[in-house]
Formats: C-alpha cells, structure tokens, sequence
C-alpha cells in the first residue's frame, strides 16, 4: 500500500471516528497497520490517527439552524473532499 493512500485510510478512520475511541476501536486500527508495516510504521500511523481523531472530534451542539445528523454529513464529506 502506498504511503499516501495509507495515509488518507487512517485520515478516513480519524474522520469518521466522532467520538472517544474505545481501547477495542484503536486495537483493530493498530490491528490493520500491523498488516501492512512494521513496528515504526505502526506507531508512526497510530500517532497520525489519534492526532486525526483530536482534529475531528465533534462538539455535542449542532451550528446553525440545521439537525445534528445533517450538520454531521455536511462536516464529514467536506472533510473527505
């Protein structure tokens, strides 16, 4: 796997990870960079996720006058675009 699209994998993961990552939800992102690298490239890819998952971690009020599940779909496709 190249290193860009591994890169954009785990920014996906970081994205759509909304909330607090269970121990068991970062296990099986660690589980899935063990198939494809090494011990450095685990840790260096798990660093990068959890930094992902800081950026994008949702506050509880929606803005504006739109739903929350909209709000939502609206934050999530721009940041994949």
């Amino acid at each position: 796997m190249s290193e860009e699209l591994l890169k954009a994998v785990v920014r996906f993961f970081g994205i759509v990870a909304k909330e607090r990552i269970t121990d068991d939800e970062r296990a099986i992102i660690k589980e899935f960079l063990s198939l494809h690298l090494n011990q450095d490239g685990v840790r260096y890819y798990l660093s990068l996720f959890d930094g992902f998952v800081k950026e994008n971690q949702r506050s509880t009020d929606p803005a504006g006058p739109i739903d929350a599940d909209t709000q939502e779909f609206v934050d999530d496709w721009a940041k994949i675009m």
